[in-house]
């Protein structure tokens, strides 16, 4: 990209509170401004039909097996998708009433990357808001789902979300200068033609994404086949408290007999259920069948991460719990440092490409794995592990450890109470790790990378529909 010369007035950065001099604030601004003026459309601010409030901040010990949804700003655009979900024990609805959500409430990212993401939600008391998101509540008669559609693929609306955000790395914009964000007064016939041209196309996007399979099913497949066990065991095994097993049904109660000879087989005196209950005990005969070597024979490296000094002027990823997906990781919502901090951050804290990083704590999050196949500088929290292995495939490993032969030892020996769970390095490194050679790993880690790129042409054809969507807004504003 060539070097861009502009002119400006002084006049024009007094239309802003703050004293912002950059092409963005500046040039942006008046090509916004411009495209208001020379519009057909009056236009009008969102505060002028809606008020707005942000989520709480709910801790990661207020997380539960099962409960009342907190929605959470990577859970906007997704659908509330309920395998991406924690959840709050179900007295937080009149603990935290202010925060339950309402049929028709539109909710909206207030942090990112300058990028808005926005959802709709359809049914009443069902979720709680978290901070960080946004939530539109009409206080007039509206056409909900006209708003709704603009403000999700309005080009003139992103434009302003993006000019309203302020930050030097991770952008935010206050829910005040939210209902800033002007919007065009089209006329209620048209709003209800714009609808009705949009809604089969949402229900067709709906149709697509019911057909995607969830990348740690097809994980578990694939396993499943190579190991010779039940692919439905991760459900049989049921949900639990970390990571890994959020994608299982609930768990019901069962009565189940063991051998006092069974509490040998742990350095922890282990009396839990997760530890001694049947669908366990299938998991270790399975492992115990096939050829098997510790993790600690293929470990030439960890470090757990570092407890930073954040700064928002900061140019450094730091790597949080939140950020890992158990499939990629979401820079989004990153935090940072200053340079001059990493740079005296010893190498070895320091993530590198293709290193492995394993949250070891929290409800919910525990087990979560990621491999960091990515340039940037970045680091990690306290709340996670790296490791850099030697010898074994880096994918294959990740993949075994999202897969049921992985995760159930997880879930099987991490120590703490409630929502306090912790995993030590001393159970890690004794986890079993299928011995197959390295060719077979990764003919095994293609098979699944194929499957998963199947799924990635569905979201394609998702994107090909919302650019329909898109298409109809603005040829609408912009005649």
């Amino acid at each position: 990209m060539g070097l861009k010369v502009y002119n400006i007035d002084f006049f024009e950065f007094s239309k802003d509170k703050l004293l912002r001099c950059n092409y963005k604030t500046s040039i942006t601004g008046i090509n916004i401004e411009n495209d208001i003026k020379t519009s057909k459309y009056n236009f009008f601010k969102l505060g002028e039909y809606f008020d707005i409030f942000s989520g709480f901040a709910f801790k990661s010990e207020d997380y539960i097996e099962d409960g009342i949804p907190v929605i959470r700003i990577s859970n906007i655009s997704d659908n509330f998708n309920i395998n991406n979900m924690v959840f709050v024990p179900d007295e937080y609805l009149d603990k935290y009433s202010n925060f339950v959500l309402k049929k028709n409430d539109i909710l909206v990212s207030l942090t990112g990357d300058g990028k808005l993401k926005s959802d709709l939600v359809f049914e009443d008391n069902k979720y709680l808001l978290n901070q960080r998101v946004g939530c539109l509540r009409s206080i007039k008669e509206v056409n909900i789902l006209f708003f709704y559609y603009v403000i999700n693929y309005c080009n003139l609306v992103d434009k302003q979300f993006y000019w309203f955000s302020n930050g030097k790395t991770q952008l935010n914009i206050s829910p005040f200068d939210f209902l800033n964000i002007k919007i065009p007064l089209i006329d209620k016939q048209k709003q209800d033609e714009i609808v009705s041209l949009i809604e089969p196309i949402e229900n067709k996007i709906k149709s697509l994404k019911e057909t995607i399979i969830p990348e740690q099913k097809i994980i578990n497949e694939v396993f499943a086949r190579e190991f010779g066990f039940d692919e439905n065991l991760y459900n049989e095994f049921g949900k639990g408290m970390t990571a890994g097993t959020q994608i299982a049904d609930n768990k019901t109660f069962k009565v189940f007999n063991t051998d006092f000879s069974d509490f040998s087989k742990s350095d922890i005196m282990r009396f839990s259920t997760r530890f001694h209950n049947t669908p366990t005990k299938k998991l270790m005969n399975i492992l115990n069948d096939i050829d098997t070597i510790k993790v600690k024979n293929i470990i030439f490296e960890y470090e757990k991460g570092i407890q930073p000094n954040y700064n928002t002027e900061g140019e450094i990823h730091v790597i949080k719990i939140q950020n890992l997906k158990n499939s990629y990781i979401d820079f989004n919502d990153s935090e940072y440092i200053l340079e001059g901090e990493y740079n005296l951050i010893s190498d070895s804290k320091k993530l590198k490409y293709d290193d492995i990083i394993l949250c070891v704590t929290g409800k919910i999050s525990l087990g979560k794995i990621d491999l960091y196949n990515y340039e940037e500088d970045a680091i990690t929290t306290v709340d996670n592990f790296i490791i850099r292995i030697t010898n074994y495939n880096k994918l294959f490993f990740v993949y075994f450890f999202r897969s049921i032969l992985g995760y159930f030892q997880i879930e099987r020996d991490f120590t703490g109470t409630t929502n306090q769970i912790h995993l030590r390095w001393k159970e890690i490194e004794n986890f079993k790790i299928p011995n197959i050679p390295l060719k077979k790993q990764q003919e095994i880690v293609d098979e699944i990378d194929n499957k998963i790129k199947e799924q990635q042409k569905i979201n394609i054809q998702i994107e090909k529909e919302r650019n329909k969507i898109y298409d109809i807004i603005n040829s609408y504003i912009n005649e």
